[in-house]
């Protein structure tokens, strides 16, 4: 996306956390030029960043992979909007792309005051603000992390909150808000230690459900648009509103029509393909009403993103059971014993559905550039 920005007379511009450098290639959190996908403007990053850095008093690192420092009283999303501020108020001879990438709400921002060696860490101040919080019903049934840390989350999201209006208010107030197209989203969710050991990569809505929202000239008109769309499907899309075509290396497509042609969504392949590795080998199809996963049991989490064998692993009806609470294939995972509340139930009549969307799922991994895979089915359906 920002090469091909670029290569249009745009200015690519980052701030932020990255995470697709060798680590220590350039000093821990540093990043080496020719590593940052295109961006060649201003460049304020650290890779893996929980890792590098900390919520407070510490550095980021700048074009010159020189840190930039923050003190013991400005909080990380704080440092890292002030940068995105300075740059929006200053002169500009060409269009640009600016991407503000914070690490919160993610879990590894900082210790968890509850001995686990990463958890949430709020800004100052919300320690103890969301106490009696919003409990999301997917997690009321399953034992996890949210009792105690679901506090800590929101006051990351707070800190979000408050970023985005510093950010939308400077937009205004450089006469910036007319012309320019405002993308908010995140790469994954987080389900508290819910659905497996970590909290995220699995391929629950939780997880997998992110927010998408975008404002700017074309898109101010209060519309929800239904249709399912990934995150593979963001950079053709903002090349799209910039009126530039989707290089052949893109495995997305854009949405756009979604929004600006109602007809377009008839069309719409309303589906979206999931890939998960580190927790599990595994791979997944969202549809509308439907979330089916194949796992691959006999992988090697440690050198096996992928595989050649895999079975049918949990299929749920979203429209029913939105909470995801009855997988209806597979059964108890025994690898997680302690997951009382998780009862899998293998059902003979959803053998013809889950054939279909068994193929589907192969059909978009060989799409996707994997080998075509044998998935087979639990001896439920026997």
């Amino acid at each position: 996306m920002a090469t091909e920005l670029t290569r249009q007379g745009y200015s690519a511009n980052y701030i932020g956390k990255w995470h697709l450098a060798p680590l220590g290639k350039a000093g821990v959190g540093a990043v080496p030029a020719e590593y940052r996908g295109g961006f060649t403007g201003m460049w304020l990053a650290a890779d893996a960043p929980e890792e590098s850095t900390q919520p407070y008093n510490s550095c980021f690192w700048d074009n010159d992979n020189q840190p930039v420092h923050y003190g013991p009283d400005e909080y990380r999303v704080d440092f890292l909007t002030r940068h995105a501020e300075k740059f929006l108020r200053q002169k500009h001879d060409k269009p640009f792309l600016l991407v503000i990438s914070q690490l919160e709400p993610h879990q590894q921002n900082g210790p968890c005051e509850h001995g686990d060696s990463f958890g949430f860490v709020p800004p100052r101040g919300y320690e103890k603000a969301f106490r009696s919080c919003y409990i999301p019903e997917d997690l009321r049934f399953f034992p996890g992390d949210w009792q105690y840390e679901m506090n800590n989350y929101y006051g990351d999201i707070k800190a979000i909150d408050e970023s985005v209006g510093r950010i939308l208010k400077t937009l205004r107030e450089e006469n910036l808000e007319d012309n320019t197209i405002v993308i908010f989203l995140s790469d994954h969710g987080c389900h508290f230690r819910t659905r497996n050991s970590e909290y995220k990569r699995s391929p629950h809505e939780s997880s997998i459900h992110v927010p998408l929202m975008i404002q700017g000239p074309g898109f101010n008109n209060r519309q929800v648009v239904s249709e399912l769309v990934s995150m593979i499907d963001v950079a053709p899309t903002v090349l799209d509103i910039a009126g530039l075509q989707t290089p052949s290396c893109m495995q997305g497509r854009s949405f756009l029509p979604l929004v600006t042609d109602e007809k377009a969504r008839a069309s719409w392949r309303n589906e979206v393909f999931v890939q998960i590795s580190g927790s599990e080998t595994a791979r997944a199809l969202r549809t509308p009403e439907w979330t089916y996963v194949a796992l691959a049991p006999d992988a090697n989490l440690a050198r096996d993103p992928g595989s050649l064998h895999y079975q049918d692993y949990q299929l749920y009806n979203n429209r029913a059971d939105p909470h995801q609470l009855v997988n209806m294939v597979g059964r108890v995972d025994t690898r997680w014993p302690d997951r009382t509340l998780l009862h899998y139930v293998g059902n003979r009549s959803m053998r013809e559905l889950t054939a279909h969307l068994r193929n589907r799922l192969i059909e978009r991994m060989v799409e996707a550039g994997e080998p075509r895979p044998h998935i087979r089915d639990w001896p439920f359906y026997a």
